[in-house]
């Protein structure tokens, strides 16, 4: 919980690592024939307080793929620590479309 989702409170956390479930290599080896950021536009979240995965890392993935980029100071799960803020940024999403 120290660098999964360190901005919940301590027993949430602990739920969300309990179910979290067994990450597989084969994730990274899948190939996408017709990935949607190639013609659509993207939009990604940067947190800046992740601790599973780099900020600088998370940074050059939206550059490569030419998305419009939002930081938040957030941990991995930005999502569940600032939902209000991944709902604006979700809107701005459906707006620019």
């Amino acid at each position: 919980m120290k660098h999964f989702a360190q901005d919940l409170p301590r027993q949430d956390a602990l739920v969300l690592a309990a179910g979290q479930g067994r990450f597989h290599v084969s994730t990274l080896e899948a190939k996408i024939s017709n990935p949607a950021w190639k013609h659509k536009p993207s939009f990604y979240i940067v947190s800046d307080l992740d601790q599973v995965i780099s900020p600088k890392l998370e940074a050059d993935m939206a550059a490569k793929i030419k998305a419009t980029v939002f930081h938040l100071p957030a941990s991995h799960v930005a999502m569940l620590s600032q939902p209000a803020k991944v709902a604006e940024v979700i809107l701005k999403a459906v707006e620019a479309k």
